[in-house]
């Protein structure tokens, strides 16, 4: 295909949609505050989400939680209300399982073409095409769009039926939002106690540590290192983890402090920063 339409203009959003004009796609863009598709050059903005179907049979999703999904979908005036048998929607939104299956029985419902495809990496990583998309849903209709995901990734993953993609992104989110607290504690009992982090570092560079130091330590350290991945967004997945959890009754008692930790961090004023400096709320006095 050569004409994508991108729905939610937020930091991930906008990365695919300068990613497909680079490659010479016809982009139609749709958000909520329509200003910001105006941000990306060469977008067509869209007024009315219903309408975008008709403009491009190929439309991804990237926005923030389950309602802001479920309203762009199949809410009033939403994609499906305007989606034909040729339209493909790919949702690359992170999203809970519930929600996950929900969208598909709707689709199916609907003779609706559909897949989940949330995205391993930030929107650096789409602009240079080393995003990781996971894929669930029908494998057929993967293989039609998988040309199209190249686009912005180095790899495109198929897991199986819904709401497989979901459940993976989640643990992996989980485990890198974990780790990035707890190095946080770590580094700031070694500054207490006047360790050398450069020392530190090496230490750990000697063990299989290395690779979660190599990640984080100097996003955590960096005063200025830009918003990859927003705090509130961070607190949402490890929300819908413990849900996800809850739902199959297996208690998640770690994931589920460090989720209120992260949220607490929102509530200081970091909701908009990068999940790194969770670091900053032991730092406080």
């Amino acid at each position: 295909m050569d004409c994508i339409g991108i729905v939610g203009f937020g930091r991930m959003g906008s990365a695919a949609a300068e990613s497909y004009i680079n490659a010479g796609y016809k982009v139609y863009g749709w958000n909520r505050s329509l200003e910001k598709v105006d941000k990306v050059y060469g977008v067509e903005k869209i007024t009315r989400l219903k309408d975008l179907p008709s403009k491009c049979s190929l439309i991804m999703v990237f926005v923030s939680d389950d309602d802001a999904s479920a309203q762009v979908l199949y809410g009033k005036d939403g994609l499906f209300s305007g989606s034909s048998s040729d339209t493909v929607i790919l949702n690359a939104s992170t999203i809970s399982p519930i929600h996950s299956k929900l969208a598909y029985d709707i689709s199916h419902e609907l003779n609706i073409n559909y897949l989940h495809t949330p995205i391993m990496g930030g929107p650096k990583t789409l602009v240079e095409m080393r995003s990781l998309i996971l894929v669930d849903g029908d494998k057929n209709l993967f293989k039609l769009v998988e040309g199209d995901l190249k686009i912005i990734s180095r790899e495109r993953l198929y897991l199986g039926p819904p709401p497989t993609a979901s459940v993976v992104k989640l643990i992996l989110n989980s485990i890198a939002f974990t780790n990035a607290e707890i190095l946080s504690e770590v580094i700031s009992l070694a500054e207490a106690w006047d360790v050398n982090l450069d020392k530190l570092y090496e230490a750990a560079s000697k063990t299989w540590l290395k690779c979660i130091f190599d990640k984080y330590m100097r996003r955590i350290l960096s005063e200025d290192y830009p918003s990859s991945f927003r705090m509130r967004l961070a607190a949402k997945d490890l929300f819908y983890t413990t849900a996800s959890g809850y739902y199959k009754d297996i208690h998640m008692p770690i994931i589920s402090m460090v989720s209120q930790l992260y949220l607490h961090a929102s509530s200081l004023g970091y909701s908009e920063d990068d999940y790194s400096r969770i670091f900053k709320i032991f730092k406080r006095k």
